[in-house]
């Protein structure tokens, strides 16, 4: 539907973390932050010092480098080069954040859309964090943002297009809950 392989998260977090794509790196541990899947923040404030899953993803600063991370059994960790494209309004930019939510649900800790029904028509759509660009252009033909043409996170969206979207968003590891319009 967007051009896109069709991996389930846990084919596409699979294919992320295939052991031979490792090595060994001379980093001092100290200078890297890691992605923590547990987080229950947004991706962008799920980062520590400290290395909380088996697989993850280092940084050394926020805009960079970056590294998918594996620990192996006697504790020793491998990295793999994770490149990082500019960033723009391209229809492939962001995909990094498909690794992150592949991670989140792999740990079962995925990033949740909440969908709440406002009436027989029309529901609200709240995510979590920000998609891959694919995924949200993608949302924007089914949706319109909430309140204003900027908003990446809140939707207006036919009740008919629920079934699609919750696909779209599963496919990448986001938990679609129903919500509680009184909540």
């Amino acid at each position: 539907f967007l051009i896109r392989d069709d991996l389930t998260w846990e084919e596409y977090f699979q294919s992320q973390f295939d052991i031979i794509d490792f090595y060994d790196r001379d980093f001092n541990l100290g200078e890297l932050e890691f992605f923590n899947p547990l987080s229950n923040s947004v991706p962008s404030m799920s980062w520590g010092r400290r290395m909380e899953t088996d697989c993850s993803v280092a940084r050394r600063s926020e805009f960079g480098p970056f590294y998918r991370v594996m620990r192996m059994t006697d504790g020793s960790l491998k990295f793999a080069d994770e490149p990082m494209e500019p960033q723009s309004d391209s229809f492939t930019s962001y995909e990094y954040r498909r690794l992150y939510f592949a991670l989140k649900a792999h740990y079962m800790k995925p990033l949740e859309a909440i969908v709440t029904k406002q009436d027989a028509e029309y529901s609200i759509l709240r995510i979590g964090g920000h998609l891959p660009n694919r995924e949200y252009y993608y949302l924007l033909l089914l949706t319109w943002p909430l309140k204003n043409a900027f908003n990446k996170l809140q939707f207006v969206v036919r009740n008919d297009f629920i079934p699609e979207i919750t696909a779209t968003l599963t496919s990448i590891g986001i938990k679609v809950k129903e919500g509680n319009v009184n909540a």
